[in-house]
């Protein structure tokens, strides 16, 4: 709903900006539950809150033949059809840069307060501070981190000498390990202040994957919690924001473009 209400209050803004007759503004879809008429306005709230739409003058107009027209027809100034195309632009892009704009703002708000980002690299911006840790929160009895050594609260801070901030890091690094001799896993871990490094040998097991099939992956027998979070202060929490956005944009367009 949110999103929604924003895409629609950027189409909103640039075609009152353009001086475009924006006849309705409504958030969801009909039935109507509120309607206010505001100057050349109809403000609505409606029953089914999965879209919105603005309806502005002379948009309609576009869907017509008007090859055979001869003349062009006197429009008043508030009808689309009569702005210049680049203000036509600006106002269709409008939606989808509130957005943008909603996901910075979204963004700088998370790096002021703190999380956990589920991005790779969120946290290698300037001024950003780390405080993600990985914590063991059980081992299997006689698995390879239970015979190795590894308990319950140790902090995981290397795997095989790769420096590690999140659960998924270390379940990555790990589960994808295939040759035979990839499969012993050294932990770099943290307990009680003293910095301790565990050797184990990794093991295969079959797991169902997402699209219903078997798989292997291997395994040392722990599971995972990620710790703390990242976070910084005003301004270099704005700036990371700017970078992390422009970050899921590209790698949105590459999404698409790779399909």
């Amino acid at each position: 709903g949110l999103l929604v209400f924003v895409h629609e209050l950027g189409h909103f803004l640039a075609a009152k900006a353009m001086g475009v007759t924006v006849k309705s503004f409504a958030f969801g879809f009909p039935p109507t539950l509120f309607n206010k008429r505001i100057g050349e306005t109809d403000y609505k709230i409606n029953a089914i809150p999965l879209g919105g739409y603005v309806s502005l003058l002379g948009e309609d107009d576009y869907s017509e033949d008007v090859s055979t027209v001869t003349g062009k027809p006197k429009l008043e100034s508030g009808n689309l059809l009569s702005k210049k195309p680049w203000q036509v632009i600006v106002i269709m892009i409008a939606g989808v840069t509130m957005n943008i704009i909603l996901a910075i703002l979204l963004f700088w708000l998370c790096f002021l307060t703190g999380f956990q980002p589920i991005v790779d690299g969120a946290d290698n911006f300037s001024g950003i501070k780390n405080d993600m840790r990985v914590q063991i929160e059980a081992v299997e009895k006689n698995s390879p981190a239970y015979k190795s050594g590894v308990t319950k609260n140790d902090i995981i801070l290397k795997v095989d000498g790769r420096t590690v901030h999140t659960d998924s890091e270390v379940v990555k690094i790990i589960s994808q390990k295939s040759d035979p001799s990839l499969l012993i896993t050294t932990l770099t871990i943290s307990r009680n202040n003293e910095i301790l490094s565990k050797k184990m040998t990794a093991y295969k097991s079959k797991i169902k994957l997402s699209d219903g099939t078997e798989g292997n992956v291997s395994r040392i027998g722990i599971s995972l919690q990620t710790k703390g979070n990242i976070h910084g202060d005003f301004f270099a929490s704005f700036f990371a924001s700017l970078q992390l956005v422009r970050k899921i944009v590209v790698l949105t367009f590459n999404g698409v473009i790779s399909l």
